[in-house]
């Protein structure tokens, strides 16, 4: 995921995704997407945006609340990853 998406993922989740690939609230809901749901929702990411006014070039999404709501991590170099809420 890390060479196909040119990110280095954040060493807490490499952990969760290599002991759990992903995991679900009591509801069976995901928290955390796997990580083949990781990859396909990001490789199919550009037809649900096509004419919104923010850029994702730089996101990694990584879970949604199953309201429209998503969540993941911004794309950087350097060693402060932040959050994207």
């Amino acid at each position: 995921m890390e060479k196909l998406f040119n990110i280095q993922l954040p060493d807490e989740l490499k952990t969760l995704l290599g002991e759990t690939n992903g995991t679900n609230d009591s509801n069976g809901c995901p928290l955390i997407w796997s990580t083949e749901q990781i990859i396909r929702e990001n490789l199919n990411l550009g037809e649900r945006i096509e004419g919104t006014y923010i850029l994702f070039n730089n996101l990694l999404l990584v879970a949604d609340a199953e309201n429209g709501n998503m969540f993941g991590i911004i794309r950087t170099t350097d060693e402060s990853r932040l959050p994207f809420l």
